[in-house]
C-alpha cells in the first residue's frame, strides 16, 4: 500500500508526525520554545553552568561570545540543521587562530601555512572545543525540553585523532637553563613545578599547609578533577619547598613580585621572555614542565603506577596499586594484557602497569613504593 501522507505513513512522514506530536504536547506542557534561539540557549546552559559550579566559566564564556555567537547567536535552536553546524565547524578549523589584543584595538590573527601540519591539527583541536561547548548548550537546552530533538547536533562528529599534540618534555641541561633565566617570582614557581609536576593552577593556590616535609607529601585539595590528589615530594622538592613556604599557613606563598596572586594568564609572557633567554624553541608552557617532571620519574626507574597516581590519573586505583600484590592478581593482570592485546591498545593501561621486574613478589612493589630518587637539577640561590 502506498503511503498517502494521512492514513498511510511512509517512515519519513511518520518521524515528522510524531515530531509535531511531541512539539504540541511540549507547548501545552509549556516546556518547549519554537522561537529558542542559540544565544538564549547559551545563556541559559551558562548560568545552570555557574549553579553547578563549573570551574572553567570564563573560558566557556569567552568561546561561546568568539566562537559560537557571531556564527548562529540569532539562528533558532529548531531550525538548525546537521549542514549549518558542520559548516561552522569546518570553517572554525581553517580559520587563522586568534592572537591576543586589546579590547579597542583591531582583532590580530595568526596566518597558518598550507604545509603546517601541527598549525592544521592545532586548529581543528580548537574546532572540536568549540563544537563540544556548542553540543554541551544544546544538549542542555534538549535535556529541559525547550526544543523537540537533538538529531540535528547529534550527527555532527568532531575531527579524528586531532588532541595529542607532540609529546615534548626539556632536557636535564635545559630545565636548568630555563630556571636560571627566570626572574625570582616566576623562577620558585617554574622551580616547584619541575620539582612536583603540578598543574599551574595548582601552584598558585598551594598553601604552607598543604606541604608535609616530614611526611614527604604534598596535597592538592583540588585537583583538575575536583577531587584531592596527593604528590610523593623528592628529596631536592622537599629541601625547596622548606624554604619556600611562607609563614602564614592557610594563604598561598608562590606569589607574584608585587605579593599579587598569580592570575590565570599572568605566566604566558615571562615564560616565554625566560625560554627565549635560555635558548629554548619552541618556548615551552607548564604542561611540558609537568611532562618533564614525570620524564624523570620514568628515566629513574620509578614504577608508571606510581606516576599515574602522582598525576591524579588514577587516583580511585591508588590503594589497589600501592598495596601488595598476590600471585593471582598478577596472574590475572597478564592474562588481561594478553587479551588486550589483540583488541585495543587503549583497553590495556592497567595491565601495562605491570612490568617484568614486578611479577615475581609483592616485595618489589613495596620496596619501589619509597620515596623517588630526586631529579638532579642546578638551582640558583
Amino acid at each position: 500500500m502506498d503511503a498517502d501522507g494521512s492514513i498511510t505513513l511512509n517512515f519519513a512522514q511518520a518521524q515528522e508526525k510524531a515530531a509535531t506530536w511531541f512539539r504540541g504536547v511540549l507547548q501545552a506542557q509549556g516546556g518547549t520554545t519554537t522561537s529558542l534561539t542559540v544565544r538564549e540557549a547559551v545563556q541559559q546552559y551558562l548560568e545552570d553552568y555557574t549553579a553547578r559550579g563549573g570551574k572553567a566559566l570564563a573560558a566557556t564564556r569567552f568561546t561561546i561570545d568568539a566562537h559560537v555567537l557571531p556564527s548562529l547567536g540569532e539562528r533558532q535552536v529548531s531550525a538548525l540543521t546537521s549542514a549549518a553546524i558542520r559548516r561552522c565547524h569546518r570553517n572554525l578549523a581553517e580559520s587563522p587562530a586568534r592572537l591576543r589584543s586589546s579590547s579597542h584595538g583591531r582583532r590580530r590573527e595568526r596566518t597558518v601555512e598550507i604545509d603546517d601540519a601541527e598549525g592544521r591539527r592545532a586548529r581543528r583541536a580548537t574546532a572540536n572545543r568549540v563544537l563540544t561547548v556548542l553540543k554541551a548548550a544544546l544538549n542542555h537546552a534538549f535535556r529541559e525540553g525547550r526544543v523537540p530533538s537533538d538529531d540535528s547536533w547529534r550527527r555532527v562528529q568532531p575531527f579524528a585523532k586531532v588532541d595529542a599534540p607532540r609529546v615534548r618534555y626539556l632536557t636535564d641541561a635545559e630545565a636548568t637553563r630555563l630556571v636560571n633565566a627566570c626572574p625570582a617570582d616566576l623562577h620558585v614557581l617554574v622551580t616547584v613545578a619541575l620539582l612536583t609536576g603540578c598543574r599551574y593552577g595548582e601552584l598558585t593556590m598551594l598553601r604552607p599547609i598543604d606541604v608535609d616535609l616530614a611526611a614527604g607529601v604534598l596535597t592538592i585539595p583540588t585537583s583538575k578533577g575536583g577531587s584531592a590528589r596527593h604528590v610523593v615530594l623528592t628529596g631536592e622538592a622537599r629541601q625547596f619547598l622548606g624554604h619556600a613556604t611562607g609563614k602564614s599557613v592557610s594563604k598561598p606563598f608562590l606569589l607574584r613580585g608585587d605579593g599579587a596572586l598569580w592570575g590565570r594568564s599572568h605566566q604566558f609572557r615571562p615564560l616565554r621572555e625566560a625560554c627565549n633567554n635560555a635558548g629554548i624553541n619552541p618556548v615551552v608552557s607548564f604542561h611540558v614542565l609537568r611532562r618533564t617532571h614525570a620524564s624523570r620519574l620514568a628515566m629513574k626507574s620509578v614504577p608508571m603506577a606510581r606516576i599515574l597516581i602522582t598525576w591524579g590519573i588514577i587516583a580511585a586505583c591508588t590503594a589497589f596499586i600501592t598495596g601488595p600484590l598476590s600471585f593471582y592478581t598478577v596472574r590475572f593482570l597478564r592474562k588481561r594484557r594478553r587479551r588486550s592485546s589483540a583488541r585495543s591498545r587503549s583497553r590495556s593501561a592497567i595491565a601495562c602497569w605491570i612490568s617484568p621486574a614486578q611479577r615475581t613478589a609483592s616485595t618489589t612493589l613495596a620496596n619501589s613504593a619509597s620515596t623517588p630518587s630526586p631529579v638532579v637539577l642546578t638551582i640558583r640561590p
